[in-house]
């Protein structure tokens, strides 16, 4: 296991060391609460890539270094994100250079439905069993300033713990959000792909074009089939019926950021798979969604 812990010293079994020293100057060099975000995202994507012999000890793995952030900073910890920064948080995205290096679908699911092999509820970056970023091509979300959409309202966000320890691992959570939201496909915007590129996009029907871009966290089980150089994908009686999309974040002035999601089966409730951003023509289409509140696990 791979400890991330202040006032110890710890010998991974991928033979990665975590030293006093180190950790201590990092902690220490915590003056506010942006920086310690942006240092934090470093770290936990540095982490994400080690090996555990049990991945249910992920948040175990980190739970000194939040506490000691969390009693610096006076900052609410979740699932290993922090309550203030989840529009910044929630957009993670994998560490897959193409679609063949993601897990299938059907193990994503299994993943985050499993009670004994259970991690983190599907929006944290712990649920996922391989290498995170907070990063997208020309974009590094670590190191920016993500604000909350103005027609977003994070409601609550809630853990459970396996056991009394707050910061360790936890055996169910969950998100209650407001926001745009929208179920795909619509007669107004349609996911897409780019045979060319096998590129994912959301696009609208009139006039006919992209306007953002979407990364799954799984590849598809099923082959699609490219009609043209764009192909509008079906989700009608496939394990994607239901997909829809909740922004949630402003990423700059001309783009906004979101989360692709698959309902539970419960009313109201989705699981994550995958986050959206925007191109510039597409903030004003986003912003004609209408507002829902849903909850997220």
């Amino acid at each position: 296991m791979v400890y991330f812990q202040t006032g110890t010293h710890r010998e991974a079994e991928n033979g990665f060391i975590t030293l006093d020293e180190s950790l201590n100057e990092w902690a220490n060099s915590l003056k506010n609460t942006e920086t310690a975000m942006q240092r934090w995202y470093e770290l936990m994507e540095e982490y994400s890539q080690r090996d555990l012999t049990y991945k249910q000890d992920r948040l175990s793995a980190i739970s000194g270094l939040a506490r000691d952030v969390s009693e610096r900073l006076t900052l609410e910890y979740v699932a290993g994100l922090w309550a203030s920064d989840l529009q910044k948080g929630l957009l993670w995205t994998t560490m897959a250079e193409d679609d063949e290096d993601k897990i299938p679908l059907t193990q994503r699911l299994a993943e985050l439905t499993s009670i004994d092999a259970f991690m983190a509820p599907s929006w944290s970056w712990v649920s996922y069993s391989h290498g995170i970023l907070w990063s997208l091509p020309g974009l590094d979300l670590s190191s920016s300033h993500v604000s909350l959409l103005p027609s977003c309202e994070l409601i609550s966000a809630i853990t459970t713990p396996h056991g009394l320890d707050s910061f360790g691992r936890i055996k169910a959570g969950h998100l209650k959000i407001r926001g745009k939201f929208i179920q795909l496909p619509s007669p107004k915007i349609y996911l897409a792909s780019k045979s060319q590129s096998r590129l994912l996009t959301i696009r609208t029907a009139k006039p006919d074009r992209d306007i953002a871009t979407v990364e799954l966290d799984f590849r598809f089980d099923h082959h699609i089939t490219y009609e043209g150089f764009i192909t509008p994908l079906p989700l009608r009686d496939t394990p994607l019926e239901g997909l829809s999309l909740l922004m949630t974040s402003k990423l700059d002035e001309k783009t906004v950021g979101g989360l692709i999601l698959l309902p539970t089966g419960v009313e109201s409730e989705f699981r994550r798979v995958g986050i959206v951003i925007s191109n510039p023509r597409g903030m004003r289409a986003f912003d004609e969604l209408e507002t829902h509140k849903i909850r997220i696990v």
